[in-house]
């Protein structure tokens, strides 16, 4: 009997001593230290969770999982909580977001190295500058038409990226948003969009097609530098502004122009240093 009673104890120990170890993989509303139907932040237990969802009850959220290096998904569980600030920098095993309908702004993914998914709302009015530089295993961006607005260097350093649909509603592309985002194949910049800013596209190795609006005016420095796959462009005849390095490249083959007879582009394309004799239409 003692002999029994002894081993179910010692059994029991290492039932114990075995959940103890063990990392949590999805947190509950057990993990979180709660303040009113805020979210304050994590315990010791949510910091070891892979798998976050941000319960229905936390009707607002304040976030910071700056450095964390377990967490791989984070979703919401109502698409009506509201999010009052949300640090996600440097989640290097981070690797897909899912935001609630609510959000409005996307602010601060950068240095998520490992995040390939991003599902962002219809809603979502601005991506904040740097938003999510740096995150290298970025393969695909999809703008919701409510997107009007991206920070600078937004998208900069994600050297995965291969394919960006952009907001029907954005009316510029502001400096860095795209800035070595080397694995870029192709763009199609929206109608409506008046200006492309300085380093923009800059680096992006891989891009070798690239379709600008006829509401395009500004053309900034570097824009398209050393996008050294991009062989012909059409710049639109409402261009009034293009810089002589906004498609400078530093080796290969520079970029062949077509541009309309009479515009702007046609007639200063030797003092802008439109490389050869631009082609006319």
């Amino acid at each position: 009997m003692k002999r029994c009673l002894s081993w179910c104890l010692a059994m029991l120990a290492l039932l114990v001593l075995t959940a103890c170890s063990t990392p949590t993989a999805v947190a509950d509303t057990d993990d979180f230290r709660w303040m009113g139907t805020v979210v304050a932040g994590l315990s010791e237990t949510g910091e070891q969770a892979e798998e976050l969802v941000i319960p229905a009850s936390a009707t607002e959220v304040s976030l910071d999982l700056t450095g964390n290096t377990v967490l791989r998904r984070l979703s919401f569980e109502s698409d009506d909580t509201v999010i009052r600030n949300l640090i996600l920098e440097d989640c290097t095993a981070l690797e897909e977001v899912v935001f609630p309908a609510s959000v409005e702004e996307i602010g601060n993914c950068s240095g998520c190295t490992s995040l390939t998914r991003v599902t962002i709302p219809e809603g979502v009015t601005t991506i904040s500058g740097s938003a999510f530089y740096g995150c290298t295993s970025l393969k695909t961006v999809v703008m919701p038409e409510s997107v009007r607005e991206i920070g600078v260097y937004a998208f900069s350093g994600c050297s995965g990226l291969e394919s960006v649909t952009l907001s029907p509603n954005l009316t510029q592309i502001p400096d860095g948003a795209f800035y070595q985002c080397s694995s870029l194949g192709e763009v199609q910049v929206p109608e409506g969009v008046t200006s492309i800013g300085s380093s923009a596209f800059d680096g992006c190795a891989s891009l070798s097609a690239v379709s600008l609006p006829e509401s395009l005016n500004v053309l900034k420095d570097a824009a398209f530098m050393d996008c050294t796959a991009l062989t012909t462009i059409t710049i639109p005849a409402n261009v009034s502004e293009i810089d002589h390095t906004t498609f400078m490249k530093s080796e290969g083959e520079q970029v062949a122009f077509y541009v309309r007879e009479g515009s702007w582009a046609d007639l200063n394309s030797v003092k802008y240093c439109l490389s050869g004799d631009p082609t006319t239409y």
